[in-house]
């Protein structure tokens, strides 16, 4: 796959000249999708749902058409689409909504990002749940089999990362999931690190929740977020917040809530990044998903490979990018990871994730006191890798 004639799309990359290691946590936006919502701010800028008048039924139109967009691409019904303003958002209003009672139990991993991980902590710490810990490999790789010994009657929910964040392994969660289902256990899956880097069927997946950013790896706006919520799941839950939007009906004492996706998604909505979000996503199924998985499998192969010929480098997670998405992370033996990247962005304008990310307790796990992070996209090319390497070569050599 060449990426040239996708290169163009990204003003950030062609302006700046910049190379771009950080599609982990960066919000690298297509020109498409930039024109897609300075049009919809220029030719219509009304909120949805609010009135009979052209503008605001078009706005809705809009609306709804990005939904459809976003459902198509998971391979789920538009009406299990909630738009959120992020993966935290998104997490916490879920769990929230759960009528937790003391000693129910959660299961989890020490694989998590902090969206999926703080939220956790909180009900710990506020309902007494407890909170029950799968194990893993040194590789990031959960052990499935452990989840055996630890399902309980008490067990209420099985919530995981699709793709910890430190390594970028690709976990086994359809067979987590059918296990779960088995025992009547719903399972929510944070899949921000892997969306827009492989194809998701979400139906296959077969998960009850899944929740994950819009921009990052999807190519949106900042601001918005996916919600996921199962058809056949989703009739048992009440929004944890109300407002304008949610109801049909209210009186003096009483509310009537709208059918879902509507009764999650309180006050004015973000109509503009949601129609950025469907151009997003769009310009990935033109892209074609399956074509960037194997771009960056080729990539990431190059790039570890390259790693581990450098003297004094250290590199962590899967050495195979069969296992993993294109996230690499590595230290430079004696040096500082905030050093290396900060040295990297003045001398070679290479930008790239340091410390401890988002997942303190899984770094903690694995006594690592941060690291470099080096996340690639369709947008990378095989240039860039080697102009990486060479920058990574010199540091290691001169200054480790």
């Amino acid at each position: 796959m060449e990426t040239g004639k996708y290169r163009e799309d990204f003003p950030l990359l062609v302006n700046r000249d910049l190379i771009y290691f950080d599609s982990a946590t960066a919000t690298l936006v297509p020109s498409c999708v930039i024109e897609a919502i300075k049009a919809f701010y220029e030719m219509n800028g009304t909120i949805v749902k609010r009135g009979a008048y052209k503008l605001t039924v078009e706005a809705t139109e809009k609306y709804d058409h990005a939904r459809r967009q976003v459902g198509e691409f998971f391979k789920c019904a538009a009406a299990e689409v909630v738009f959120v303003p992020n993966e935290s958002y998104g997490v916490s209003s879920l769990l929230y909504s759960f009528p937790w009672k003391k000693n129910d139990r959660i299961i989890t991993s020490y694989l998590e990002h902090h969206s999926n991980y703080l939220p956790l902590l909180y009900l710990a710490s506020h309902f007494n749940v407890t909170v029950d810990y799968l194990t893993h490999d040194t590789e990031g790789q959960i052990d499935r089999d452990s989840l055996y010994e630890l399902i309980t009657q008490d067990t209420k929910l099985i919530t995981l990362t699709y793709s910890p964040l430190l390594f970028g392994t690709i976990s086994p969660l359809d067979s987590i999931t059918k296990l779960a289902h088995e025992q009547q256990i719903p399972v929510l899956i944070d899949g921000t690190r892997i969306v827009g880097h492989i194809p998701i069927d979400l139906k296959a997946l077969g998960c009850d929740f899944f929740v994950c950013h819009g921009n990052v790896g999807l190519l949106g706006p900042m601001g918005i977020g996916i919600l996921y919520l199962s058809q056949d799941i989703q009739v048992e839950l009440d929004p944890l917040f109300l407002g304008s939007g949610t109801v049909h009906k209210v009186t003096e004492k009483e509310y009537y809530l709208l059918d879902s996706p509507d009764k999650f998604e309180p006050g004015s909505t973000n109509v503009a990044n949601a129609v950025g979000l469907g151009t997003a996503v769009q310009y990935l199924t033109n892209v074609g998903l399956s074509n960037i998985r194997e771009h960056e499998k080729v990539l990431t192969d190059t790039l570890i490979e390259g790693l581990r010929q450098i003297e004094k480098v250290q590199v962590y997670g899967p050495l195979s990018a069969a296992n993993k998405i294109g996230i690499v992370s590595f230290n430079i033996e004696g040096l500082n990871s905030h050093d290396v990247a900060m040295y990297l962005d003045e001398t070679a304008n290479i930008a790239v994730r340091s410390g401890l990310l988002c997942s303190h307790p899984m770094l903690t796990k694995f006594n690592i006191p941060g690291v470099v992070q080096a996340s690639l996209h369709f947008y990378n090319t095989k240039d860039e890798i080697a102009k990486f390497l060479e920058v990574v070569e010199s540091i290691a050599r001169e200054l480790a």
